[in-house]
């Protein structure tokens, strides 16, 4: 759930600290592109690790490298207000490719997580209930930055977001090797 609702708040938390940097449409749009690009070159090195090191080896760095993004996010959004167009760039910039690196190392995890943890009897109940879990994720996360964006700067919403990737990530660390297939089965 920390996943997709890390994947569900970057197209409204970088938008709008963005907007509050003073940057223009262009500027968001090129973080955007980049970040795009990044991700799409990771979609099959993603897979290959999962298949040769297992599960964790890249659904704890995807929630670790996106919640890290987004504190990154947070702090740079924040100690760079106001200071030139350059600064708000490179603010909005480098977490986005933290968070793209993240998002791109994580290509296919959480349905693939999906199916490994299914039992073999009912799983079409337990993929049902699998995606409402997922779900819940992505109607909470735009409900969150709402809540925190009522009170607080935006920045604090990319924190919050950031906290609960981090701590998605070491909840993935701790559960994952036990319970999903660990690598390759080439060599047994």
């Amino acid at each position: 759930a920390p996943v997709m609702m890390a994947r569900v708040n970057r197209p409204v938390i970088v938008p709008l600290l963005g907007a509050s940097l003073g940057l223009d449409s262009v500027w968001i749009s090129l973080v955007f592109g980049v970040c795009a690009a990044l991700e799409i070159l990771l979609v099959i090195p993603a897979g290959t690790l999962m298949d040769r090191y297992g599960r964790a080896a890249v659904a704890v760095p995807c929630a670790l490298l996106m919640g890290a993004g987004f504190i990154l996010l947070a702090i740079l959004g924040t100690t760079l207000a106001g200071q030139g167009t350059t600064l708000a760039v490179v603010a909005l910039l480098v977490p986005s490719l933290l968070i793209g690196l993240g998002n791109g190392m994580g290509a296919g995890i959480v349905m693939t997580l999906g199916i490994d943890v299914s039992p073999v009897h009912d799983r079409t109940r337990y993929l049902a209930w699998w995606n409402t879990m997922l779900g819940s994720g992505r109607l909470a996360a735009p409900l969150v930055v709402t809540a925190i964006a009522l009170v607080a700067p935006i920045a604090l919403a990319g924190a919050a977001t950031g906290a609960l990737c981090l701590a998605g990530g070491a909840w993935l660390a701790r559960t994952l090797p036990r319970v999903t297939p660990s690598g390759s089965t080439r060599r047994r």
